[in-house]
This record gives C-alpha cells, sequence and structure tokens, in this order.
C-alpha cells in the first residue's frame, strides 16, 4: 500500500465517522465522561462543527502514527484508542485556544471548574 493510498483510506475513514455525528459522539462518550457532560449541553455549544471538523484534521495527522505506537491492526480500533487517549486534550486545546466564545460558553466554564476542584 502507498503513502497516498493509506491517506485516503484514512481520509474515508476519518470522514465517515466524522459525518455521523452520533456514531462520533457515541465513541468520543464511551471513554469520556466529561465529554458526554459537556456535549449533553450542546444547545450551549455554538461551534461544535467546528470542532468536529478540527477533531477530523488532528485525527487524519496522528492516527496512522497512533496506530503504529500502539500496535493497532483494525483503523476502528485505532480510532476509539486515539479517542479514547485524546478527546480529552482535543476538546480542551479547541475550547481553550480556538473557540471564540470559550469564555462565555457555561458549559466549558464548568468544566474548568470541574478540572481546577481535583
Amino acid at each position: 500500500m502507498t503513502g497516498a493510498t493509506a491517506t485516503a483510506e484514512l481520509s474515508n475513514l476519518v470522514d465517515s465517522l466524522s459525518d455521523n455525528l452520533l456514531l462520533n459522539l457515541n465513541l468520543i462518550s464511551k471513554y469520556d465522561s466529561e465529554f458526554t457532560e459537556l456535549f449533553n449541553k450542546m444547545e450551549k455549544c455554538e461551534h461544535l462543527k467546528e470542532f468536529i471538523e478540527e477533531q477530523k484534521t488532528i485525527m487524519r495527522r496522528h492516527l496512522d502514527k497512533h496506530k503504529y505506537y500502539r500496535k493497532i491492526a483494525n483503523r476502528e480500533e485505532a480510532v476509539e484508542s486515539f479517542i479514547k487517549d485524546y478527546a480529552w486534550l482535543m476538546r480542551e486545546m479547541y475550547c481553550d485556544k480556538v473557540c471564540p466564545d470559550s469564555k462565555d460558553c457555561a458549559a466549558y466554564q464548568n468544566y474548568l471548574n470541574k478540572v481546577k476542584e481535583a
């Protein structure tokens, strides 16, 4: 398999997972209760689509390395593992550094308060 073929397959996999928002959120919420709590308040998140697009970009960039280093043969298992390991970090980085409304976002501010308490 060539690098271009692998990249195209990865792109298609990530697109199919991320384009199905419910599947994507279910995978994420399966592993990260804080993430579930945040997005259960979706009416307060005005940038969910942008966040998912950023998540897809990050996964496209790093999934092959994650798969290699974790010695995971199946791409779907690699996606689940990546989300399990990094969903909280992607969410925190997006909300803290990218989202223009994070200072006014009640869901993110509640998350920050819980992190400070821990």
